[in-house]
């Protein structure tokens, strides 16, 4: 986790340094770190296994990407494998001050949302 969050912060550096337009800066440190964390995986001989990798980003890691990353790794058990991390983390979860009531709609949709991402990865390995 903390390899993740070291290549993130280091590419959105990297990106933010430079950037005329800062709108679009998570997305592009997201897919640098991970170009960047595959070809570390080469190197070190942890050859892909076509095990699906999710990684859940948003900007503090602090409330809805810490949900789906749970759901995920509860649901998928060993079939897949996922990490959360944020461009600008939080150091504690996210009270969001929200009452359980107006809380669940977000946490079902969280839920349905992670069951159709599962769903549509563990359909495209397992194809011939």
């Amino acid at each position: 986790m903390e390899t993740i969050e070291r290549f993130l912060h280091a590419s959105y550096d990297e990106f933010a340094g430079r950037a005329a337009i800062t709108r679009f800066l998570p997305l592009l440190a997201e897919r640098f770190a991970r170009q960047r964390l595959r070809a570390v995986a080469k190197v070190e001989g942890k050859a892909l296994t076509g095990t699906p990798i999710v990684l859940f980003l948003c900007t503090h890691n602090a409330g809805r990407s810490q949900m789906a990353l749970g759901f995920f790794t509860h649901l998928a058990g060993e079939l897949a494998v996922a990490w959360s991390g944020g461009s600008e983390p939080a150091s504690t979860i996210n009270p969001a001050g929200l009452t359980v009531e107006d809380a669940r709609p977000i946490r079902d949709e969280i839920d349905r949302r992670v069951r159709e991402l599962l769903a549509e990865l563990l359909s495209t390995t397992s194809a011939p």
